[in-house]
């Protein structure tokens, strides 16, 4: 791992402080800087110190603003670079800095997708007005209209396999309380409300005859080819099913070992992590409060 980033060797960084905060109600004021902090269900927390610098992104440069860790606790004090990155809906997002200015853009909100598969992914920005792409995507969802900058959406039903997991109004409550079901890059993993434990579990037993857990595990091709995907139904009528290839994390050695990426912890609400975007372009259009996605084998070929 590199040393640290030295804001002070850089030409074009700088520290923003008190009087220039990023949405200065998230935020607080430490020895005259700007600082932002979140913790985690898990546990896990870090405080970060606002910086701004200027990216560039496909030829495009923006001056964004950012966080630089100044405290970490739990995963994060061995968690190493992962590929992964979040994009929140707001203003000041990095999304809507590169697209500041463009022609049609009229001071709205841009667009967003991304697209994963393990061999590669793919971000696109669509400076508004979006419409022609927003036609690609047939499964679609409508955002809660809620602050926090999340791209939360609400369920009308989840099940595994064949097995309902919201056939009680206390467990779909659970999926919508709070922030409800967010669609989060920033995340690696899968994570239900832990009041469905008891009916995943069940569930997972009748649909495969053996346990769930997040331990390693090893399973034979014909034994995986029949694990159950894990199905949402969300308000707006799309629907998106997440397939063990991609909630079940393989392993090279030994073959065949695979290890449960989702997990049922959350206190309330659920986290759909990147896991639940794979082999799928996902359309982020926070203006016009919806999301929309379509499966892809490749995200360059988009089919």
């Amino acid at each position: 791992m590199g040393s640290p980033f030295d804001v002070s060797a850089s030409s074009t960084s700088t520290y923003r402080s008190c009087l220039d905060c990023a949405d200065p109600t998230r935020a607080d004021c430490r020895d005259g800087l700007c600082v932002l902090s979140q913790r985690y269900a898990e546990g896990s927390s870090w405080v970060a110190s606002q910086v701004s610098d200027v990216a560039d992104l496909g030829g495009k440069e923006a001056r964004v603003t950012f966080g630089c860790h100044v405290e970490e606790t739990g995963m994060f004090l061995k968690q190493r670079t992962d590929g992964i990155m979040g994009l929140a809906m707001h203003k000041d997002g990095i999304v809507a800095a590169l697209t500041a200015g463009e022609p049609g853009s009229g001071g709205g909100r841009a667009a967003f997708a991304l697209c994963f598969t393990p061999t590669g992914g793919l971000m696109k920005i669509f400076p508004p007005p979006l419409f022609p792409e927003a036609n690609k995507f047939g499964d679609k969802a409508d955002l809660r209209d809620m602050e926090g900058g999340y791209y939360s959406i609400a369920v009308t039903a989840v099940r595994l396999g064949g097995s309902a997991l919201t056939g009680a109004a206390r467990t779909l409550a659970a999926f919508n309380r709070n922030n409800g079901v967010v669609l989060d890059s920033g995340t690696t993993d899968t994570y239900l409300p832990k009041a469905v434990k008891g009916d995943f579990e069940g569930a997972w037993r009748r649909e495969t005859g053996w346990e769930h857990g997040n331990e390693p595990r090893a399973i034979g091709s014909e034994e995986f080819e029949m694990l159950p995907d894990l199905v949402f139904t969300f308000e707006g009528g799309g629907e998106m099913a997440i397939s063990p290839s991609s909630y079940m994390d393989s392993t090279d050695n030994p073959f065949g070992v695979y290890t449960s990426r989702v997990y049922l912890e959350e206190p309330s609400g659920a986290i759909l992590g990147s896991n639940a975007f794979m082999y799928r372009e996902i359309l982020f259009h926070g203006e016009e409060g919806r999301v929309g996605w379509r499966d892809v084998d490749d995200c360059y070929g988009g089919g």
